[in-house]
């Protein structure tokens, strides 16, 4: 049974979440609508969100509109005092991300994965860290999020596996930063964390705000997140698209199995199987670039590396759209822009094997490089919300 100080003390902190919360979700807000929105007397209202102010949490924004009589002060969080950080773990390079309790993006910072080590890998997330963490403005940081590829366990914090890493296995990467940094860390994988902010950008936009959404991550490898019915619906070892097997006789895929997507679909994939099948007939190694140069001029070994990328990507994409209530499938990430090139292609294959023929468009997302980030920002800025408690203000 709790005491009477320590019952009070729930109570006190409770409130406190409350009105926090209150003025979060309105944006801005005045004392007096806030005592009509809590119920809590003027007393306590006026008490407490001067206590969230002196803490740094909420700040005046300034007066209400009118020019007769006295105007009431607005409240609202103080967004120069609070942040997220966001970090995306991307094979292609490190991205952190400052971003405000609203998500708006304060400071951004990117650095090189120089040696695909476990070792080298945590110690370039560290430096994005540290970088981010340092850059004067950003206040007082409430939580940090990172997008991880592969599957991990989300409530431990446990990074499982990214297979082109080195030595990367079950990697308690929250606990880890939460050592160093002294601040709570949130785990998502890659792909929900786009969906989340895509699905962001879409509100404030209203437009295009599907019901049921999937999302494909294109870049060295292939990730996948959905919204069904309204949730994303992906977790653990869940949804790695890139390894569901489309030719099982096929190339070896990092991961050991053979014939994945990832072999076919992906940046790394495509140049990994040039390399293998052009048998030093090429004077040095194009790239994904000059692969597809190399195929709009005709090439053969190029042409026909191209032609099974669409042709598996859209075979795969369709089997997706008949398992689920599929509205719109959204592509994003660096070889994306490539695929844009053999939209036509790709589309055609998709439709020609959707059940009953029902029209699904396939949309390029508009999201900037650092929208993983931003999203892993949004997943930590979600579940701080709900955690709040305020203890800093015990005696």
């Amino acid at each position: 049974m709790l005491s009477g100080n320590s019952q009070n003390s729930s109570a006190h902190y409770h409130n406190l979440k409350t009105i926090f919360m209150t003025v979060y979700d309105a944006g801005q807000i005045t004392k007096r609508e806030l005592q009509e929105r809590t119920s809590l007397s003027w007393g306590s209202v006026s008490m407490m969100t001067d206590e969230l102010i002196s803490l740094g949490y909420l700040t005046e924004t300034g007066k209400t509109p009118g020019s007769l009589g006295r105007r009431a002060s607005l409240l609202g969080i103080n967004k120069e005092a609070n942040s997220i950080v966001g970090i995306d773990l991307n094979l292609n390079g490190i991205t952190a991300v400052a971003t405000d309790m609203y998500n708006n993006v304060k400071e951004q910072y990117t650095v090189r994965i120089e040696d695909f080590t476990a070792d080298s890998v945590l110690k370039s997330l560290f430096e994005a860290a540290d970088m981010i963490l340092s850059k004067k403005g950003i206040g007082t940081v409430r939580g940090i999020g990172i997008a991880v590829q592969g599957p991990l366990d989300v409530n431990r914090g446990i990074s499982f596996s990214i297979p082109q890493i080195r030595d990367w296995h079950n990697i308690r990467l929250a606990e880890l930063f939460e050592k160093r940094y002294g601040i709570k860390t949130f785990l998502l994988h890659d792909p929900d964390c786009l969906l989340m902010a895509e699905k962001a950008s879409r509100d404030r936009r209203s437009d295009l705000i599907e019901k049921n959404v999937a999302l494909v991550r294109l870049d060295q490898g292939v990730g996948l997140s959905m919204i069904v019915n309204g949730h994303i619906s992906t977790i653990g070892y869940s949804s790695e698209f890139g390894h569901t097997c489309v030719n099982p006789e096929g190339t070896e895929c990092v991961c050991g199995n053979r014939g994945c997507l990832e072999v076919y679909a992906s940046e790394n994939g495509i140049v990994n199987r040039f390399r293998q099948e052009s048998n030093g007939k090429y004077p040095d190694n194009p790239g994904i670039d000059g692969i597809t140069a190399l195929a709009g001029a005709g090439d053969p070994l190029c042409s026909r590396l191209m032609k099974e990328m669409y042709s598996y990507f859209g075979l795969s994409l369709s089997i997706l759209a008949n398992m689920f209530p599929i509205d719109t499938i959204i592509l994003y990430g660096g070889f994306a822009e490539t695929v844009r090139k053999y939209k036509g292609e790709l589309e055609a294959v998709f439709s020609s094997h959707i059940f009953l023929h029902r029209s699904i468009p396939i949309r390029f997302s508009e999201l900037d490089t650092n929208a993983p980030a931003v999203g892993a920002s949004l997943w930590a800025t979600k579940n701080i919300l709900r955690s709040l408690s305020f203890a800093e203000t015990e005696e």
